[in-house]
């Protein structure tokens, strides 16, 4: 029987050079998808990642020898980032900071080489 993940919203897709793939990654789907093609995927369950957790940011930095992952989580848990030079195995993720709570995070490396996650929501209530 094949599993069915019922949320997978919020998608991040990125190409991994070194694989010459791409890699999706939904919200709530425990773990995420490959393809060769965009047509064909191969679904990839990972015990490391915290893929039940929402509106995951998925890049590629500008030297392409790794994936960075960080997803959503409401406060007071911090987010966790992940690295991965070998994203074909679901738990070869190595977590390399986990900076703050925050939501609908975006990553972005600067010229410098400075990694920044810009996020859009607050948990503030006036």
């Amino acid at each position: 029987a094949e599993t069915c993940f019922r949320e997978a919203a919020d998608p991040s897709v990125v190409f991994f050079a070194p694989d010459d793939a791409f890699y999706l990654f939904p919200s709530v789907s425990g773990g995420y998808w490959r393809s060769t093609d965009l047509v064909d995927w191969s679904f990839i369950p990972s015990q490391v990642l915290p893929t039940e957790d929402y509106a995951p940011d998925v890049r590629v930095l500008k030297d392409g020898s790794a994936i960075y992952f960080t997803a959503s989580r409401h406060p007071p848990d911090h987010c966790p980032i992940f690295k991965s030079a070998t994203p074909k195995d679901g738990n070869a993720w190595e977590k390399v900071s986990e900076p703050m709570p925050y939501w609908d995070p975006n990553m972005f490396q600067d010229d410098d080489g400075k990694i920044y996650v810009f996020h859009g929501c607050t948990y503030k209530r006036s």
